[in-house]
């Protein structure tokens, strides 16, 4: 089985923590597969201009949750991709959805390094 992800908002870390398994917000979108470290930080490294190291840098490092041994995690994005996505108009989104989302499909371009594909 792969990666699972939904993607939710919680207005704190505690209420985040709470979240899991069945018990999912009716407001989760699923994250199709969509890997919150390598693919929300290529998102947010096209829409802020920062590098990708910047944004591994500045990205959480802790779950806020972990259940079953690591199986379910909850997870934080990083403060700036947070703002970003809340200001972010339709036509800057429209402008890296093309460049972004062979990312997500892992294909066709040539990475710098392992893991992490470049527009």
């Amino acid at each position: 089985m792969g990666l699972l992800t939904e993607y939710f908002v919680a207005l704190t870390d505690d209420a985040a923590a709470l979240v899991h398994g069945g018990s999912i917000p009716p407001h989760a979108v699923d994250g199709g597969g969509i890997e919150p470290v390598v693919h929300l930080g290529t998102l947010e490294e096209l829409l802020t201009g920062r590098t990708f190291e910047e944004v591994l840098d500045d990205a959480p490092t802790s779950p806020v949750a972990d259940r079953n041994g690591g199986e379910e995690l909850v997870l934080r994005i990083t403060d700036e991709l947070a703002r970003v996505l809340a200001e972010v108009s339709d036509s800057r989104l429209e402008e890296v959805v093309v460049p972004w989302s062979p990312d997500r499909r892992a294909g066709g371009r040539r990475s710098r390094r392992p893991g992490h594909v470049r527009p």
